[in-house]
């Protein structure tokens, strides 16, 4: 099995559908929220299931600032890896010349 590379664009996609679905979460809580329950037959949420999708939604804000976080790391770390790889790069080549 290689090595996992996790590139600068693949964070950045990452944190775009976290945020889509942070959105689509909020859109569906407060769609639940609104609803009479009653016209579709069914009883009005619990206020432990209103918790429940709070602390989810909570959760993955918690989830999404930690990859922002992680992104701004790789930010300040990637130039000294690039320039690492370089010369490792040149030495490696220096040897087979």
């Amino acid at each position: 099995m290689g090595d996992l590379v996790v590139t600068e664009a693949d964070m950045h996609a990452l944190g775009g559908a976290l945020t889509a679905v942070l959105d689509d979460l909020q859109a569906l809580q407060g769609a639940l929220l609104r609803m009479d329950a009653a016209c579709v037959g069914a009883a009005p949420l619990l206020e432990s299931q209103r918790t429940f999708t709070d602390t989810r939604r909570g959760d993955l804000t918690a989830l999404g600032k930690g990859i922002a976080d992680r992104h701004g790391e790789v930010e300040q770390v990637a130039p000294t890896l690039r320039t690492t790889d370089h010369r490792l790069a040149g030495d490696a080549q220096r040897r087979t010349d």
